[in-house]
């Protein structure tokens, strides 16, 4: 039986960043399998693939990245990095080089192809981050998504052929620190938490 508190407690936990982490811990491989199955067989136009997956656990590979998303800035003007990329996974977005059959079906039916093309491209990404989210949460895990990075730089530490569009963090809290917005490794940078604007809803029945 479907307990409906318990999705929308998730969809609720599920708004805000983690930005520390307990890198001490592992994500199960059979954990990592469910989030990559939501990844890759989650809705996106046509079924077309728009984008590649990069689920990263490498620990050197993932504090390099980190360093190339020096571009938050905190509230009090201190420039900082996104910490939670620091996560005990990291997934990356890459956006995929266009199929044939990609490319026929815009190119025959589309008025604008490159409009479409890239519309299609960032709804299937959405999707697709917020599948895993969700079901990063489900499996007990905490989330962080990241936009701001250095894309030439993040894009050459993986050897990418294409950029990169996002990044989402899933992974075990520190919870030695008493705040989920405190960055991973400097405790005295706070990252502000914002309360969800109201979604407009209008029913019609």
């Amino acid at each position: 039986m479907i307990n409906h508190k318990t999705i929308t407690d998730t969809v609720s936990k599920s708004q805000h960043c983690t930005r520390n982490w307990d890198i001490s811990q592992t994500i199960p491989e059979k954990d990592i399998d469910v989030i990559m199955h939501a990844l890759t067989q989650c809705p996106s136009k046509q079924n077309h693939a728009f984008y590649n997956i990069h689920l990263i656990t490498n620990r050197q590979l993932i504090n390099d990245i980190h360093t190339h998303t020096d571009v938050f800035v905190l509230p009090n003007g201190i420039r900082t990095t996104n910490s939670q990329t620091l996560a005990n996974l990291l997934i990356v977005f890459e956006e995929a080089t266009p199929s044939e059959r990609v490319v026929w079906r815009n190119n025959t039916f589309s008025d604008d192809a490159e409009f479409e093309m890239t519309r299609d491209k960032y709804l299937a990404i959405g999707v697709a981050a917020g599948y895993a989210n969700f079901i990063s949460h489900l499996l007990g895990y905490d989330t962080g998504y990241c936009a701001g990075f250095r894309g030439d730089k993040v894009k050459q530490a993986l050897n990418l052929k294409n950029n990169v569009q996002l990044m989402l963090g899933v992974g075990f809290r520190d919870l030695q620190k008493e705040d989920m917005r405190m960055h991973h490794e400097h405790s005295d940078q706070i990252f502000p938490a914002k309360p969800k604007e109201r979604i407009k809803v209008t029913k019609i029945t």
